[in-house]
């Protein structure tokens, strides 16, 4: 009688246990569904940044090779834009917060490419970098010939750039775009880089990259 009661008290058992078990993996399927769509396999790739050399705001050089083993977040501003820049760098001082705290953070790198390199010098960019709060060893501004960093906007990230009309409130336009870039320079992702939202975006995609 006692080995029947224990039997089923035993039985009992297990029955609770499936049943906490296909309860606790119901309540993850949000986590799981979030984790496979964040798989850095689901990330496009939507080609490779060609090779480059510029100068950051450090009057270091700074292009594709040294950053290399690196993922790497790039957008496209000049430092006397009136419109999207300020907003731009705004929000990639967003990301530089956030990232920062990872572990993986020695492994990123955020990069802000000036379009107007005749205007933005090392001196330019270093004070701009300066009031954004840039970490230097995490955050470069980066000038150099325009004709360089022109064909890398329109060739190498297929993005629009260039001079406006003389009346123009603004002497040139840009992609308001950011971009995410793995560390074996193949760019993974175009964001928005106008909004909090966006911003969250490529936040969870970069951090995907380190998820393999």
């Amino acid at each position: 009688m006692k080995s029947r009661a224990l039997h089923i008290a035993i039985a009992l058992g297990v029955v609770i246990v499936v049943l906490l078990v296909a309860r606790r993996l119901e309540n993850d399927r949000p986590l799981r569904e979030t984790l496979q769509t964040q798989n850095p396999e689901s990330l496009l790739v939507y080609g490779t940044v060609p090779d480059f050399s510029l100068t950051n705001h450090l009057g270091q050089v700074c292009g594709k090779q040294e950053l290399i083993g690196h993922t790497w977040i790039a957008n496209f501003i000049f430092t006397r834009c009136p419109a999207t820049c300020p907003v731009q760098t705004m929000m990639m001082g967003n990301l530089q917060e956030q990232l920062s705290i990872l572990p993986e953070w020695q492994h990123i790198r955020l990069i802000s490419f000036s379009v107007d390199p005749g205007y933005d010098t090392v001196d330019v960019l270093n004070s701009y970098a300066g009031e954004a709060g840039a970490q230097d060893d995490h955050w470069y501004f980066l000038t150099g010939p325009r004709s360089d960093i022109w064909q890398l906007s329109k060739e190498g990230f297929k993005l629009a750039v260039g001079d406006t009309q003389p009346d123009a409130a603004s002497p040139l336009f840009h992609s308001p775009k950011m971009m995410l870039v793995d560390a074996r320079g193949r760019i993974r992702g175009y964001f928005d880089g106008m909004s909090a939202e966006g911003n969250a975006e490529i936040g969870e995609a970069a951090k995907a990259l380190f998820r393999q």
